[in-house]
């Protein structure tokens, strides 16, 4: 499982996968410290294709991006969301060669 991270006003930083925090013996003890385990997220503009965020998230091997338009950040699409849009469109995924 992996859990987006957020800055104190709201934007996404990276995000923290629970085998990370299980390894260290943090998973589920209230104020412990995250930061050494959060892992980078690449960021999309909002008019980014569907086939385009795949590209990217394959190329960074990352799982979510947050995506983001000309007032910040508007929130986070998984790896899993754009697979699922894409079938739904017709368009099914491909590795990049």
């Amino acid at each position: 499982m992996r859990f987006p991270v957020r800055d104190a006003a709201g934007r996404p930083v990276g995000y923290v996968h629970a085998k990370d925090l299980l390894a260290r013996g943090e998973l589920g003890r209230v104020g412990a410290p995250i930061a050494p385990a959060i892992r980078p997220m690449p960021a999309v503009a909002a008019d980014t294709s569907l086939p385009d965020v795949l590209t990217q998230l394959q190329e960074t091997r990352a799982p979510m991006a947050a995506v983001t338009g000309a007032n910040g950040a508007l929130g986070v699409l998984t790896l899993d969301d754009v697979v699922v849009a894409l079938i739904r469109a017709g368009a099914a995924p491909t590795r990049p060669a």
